[in-house]
């Protein structure tokens, strides 16, 4: 089975270049893409995260952000419904990744056991990046390290930036296209190697889960990276 993947761009939110990329690049302030990701599947269409809208956004972070367009709108530039969405993977639970969760009616959510144990009594330090609100009350599978969600959909650890992060690994026919689960721009992915991402409860983690992910993949997709939001399918 060969498929592709729809980026649905939400928002967009302001920060520091350095906070993608560890240790280089502070001072330069950057626009990142706060983005969803449809794939059509006949046994029941996917959405990985979910993007979040700049109103609920200034809750959780101090520097400014525009909402782009809403789910249901960005979804139906695909003919795609969000009563449609029946699966829900969400590759780790901070806000701009699952806040708009809620909206999703028909959708089971699949998040890593590591990361729902986090969320629910996560560090001080990370803590205002969650609320288990996100996705209370929906039906949830938690998945304990690498898992199959539908044939041609994998979902993998990829510790560091959270502790129970998973990146989505998508067969097309260009080859195994792997959303990064973890939040960066391409400048995590330099030619010769992967660099760690600036905001993570591990830098050791971070950095191998770069590169597990360089690995594994033919396409690699930086979750946050507007280049990859213009886009209308991969590949």
């Amino acid at each position: 089975m060969t498929l592709t993947i729809n980026p649905v761009r939400v928002a967009k939110l302001k920060l520091d270049r350095g906070l993608m990329t560890y240790f280089s690049n502070y001072g330069e302030k950057i626009w990142i893409s706060v983005n969803a990701w449809l794939i059509k599947h006949p046994d029941g269409d996917i959405l990985v995260d979910t993007g979040a809208y700049a109103e609920d956004m200034k809750n959780y972070w101090h520097e400014e952000t525009i909402t782009v367009n809403t789910l249901e709108d960005a979804l139906a530039e695909y003919d795609e419904k969000i009563e449609d969405i029946k699966h829900l993977i969400i590759t780790h639970l901070h806000f701009d990744h699952a806040l708009n969760a809620r909206l999703l009616k028909n959708a089971t959510v699949y998040v890593q056991k590591t990361e729902y144990e986090f969320q629910n009594q996560p560090h001080p330090m990370m803590a205002g990046l969650y609320n288990t609100q996100f996705i209370e009350g929906m039906p949830l599978k938690l998945i304990d390290g690498e898992a199959e969600i539908v044939p041609g959909v994998r979902v993998f650890p990829v510790p560091g930036h959270t502790p129970g992060a998973q990146a989505v690994e998508v067969d097309t026919a260009k080859g195994k296209a792997i959303i990064s689960g973890f939040c960066c721009t391409k400048d995590v992915f330099p030619e010769g190697g992967g660099v760690t991402p600036g905001i993570h409860v591990s830098a050791v983690d971070a950095f191998d889960s770069v590169n597990k992910v360089i690995a594994r993949a033919d396409i690699i997709i930086p979750q946050h990276d507007p280049e990859m939001a213009d886009l209308k399918q991969i590949p």
